[in-house]
């Protein structure tokens, strides 16, 4: 009887084995490369409701390719984007910026509970973008991305001019009248130089062509080659 009970305890154990190990082994759950919101949003959604049903935590892994590093950071705000317009809790993901793994651009990890992280060559996630050799429009306020809009807010911003003082900040102003411009100017203006401490002499302002709908265009400008 002994024996019996003893061979049964070590099938037990044989067979558990590797139910413990799937349990402890973070797993790759999507990877991609660039991606339009509607199927982006369905991606995060997949992972999220994993993570819950698991009660797991997620890796966001995100790398860029050659000369656009500013896509690691575009990427991250656009999947937290995503969790806000789905209202998930934002502290089941955590992020890592990684070396570029060919074209891949980014890879949903869950990582269950007590189990080791995927290691990743980390970039650093200082803002700094060296290479950066044209003008980009970081964010306008009145595109309608639903599902996985940009996180966006002057913190944001802030940070790339104050990480790279040889790049400036256009803002370019859609409003009816020029006194509506100016108070948006200025608006923008205290809250960059005054809140957020940016240089003022890294700020410039631009007021477009008024097409019925006020808005506002935020860009990064490269300083030019000599």
């Amino acid at each position: 009887m002994k024996l019996q009970k003893y061979l049964l305890s070590v099938a037990f154990v044989l067979v558990s084995i590797p139910i413990c190990f799937g349990q402890t082994e973070s797993k790759l759950v999507d990877e991609f490369g660039k991606m339009s919101n509607d199927p982006l949003q369905a991606r995060v959604f997949y992972l999220m409701e994993s993570l819950y049903k698991n009660n797991s935590r997620g890796l966001v892994a995100l790398s860029a390719p050659k000369g656009n590093s500013l896509a690691r950071y575009i990427n991250e705000r656009r999947i937290e984007g995503c969790l806000l317009w789905m209202k998930y809790d934002t502290s089941y993901l955590s992020y890592v910026f990684a070396e570029r793994n060919d074209d891949i651009l980014v890879q949903l990890w869950e990582v269950p509970q007590n189990a080791p992280k995927p290691q990743f060559n980390l970039v650093a996630h200082d803002y700094k973008l060296t290479d950066l050799s044209k003008p980009v429009r970081l964010s306008m306020l009145n595109v309608s991305d639903e599902y996985c809009p940009l996180r966006f807010d002057m913190e944001f911003y802030s940070r790339f001019l104050k990480a790279n003082p040889k790049i400036n900040g256009k803002i370019v102003i859609y409003e009816k009248t020029a006194k509506k411009y100016q108070k948006e100017r200025l608006k923008y203006l205290r809250e960059l130089t005054l809140k957020e401490k940016v240089s003022p002499k890294q700020i410039n302002f631009a007021r477009g062509k008024y097409e019925g709908v006020s808005d506002a265009e935020f860009w990064l400008i490269p300083a030019k080659k000599q």
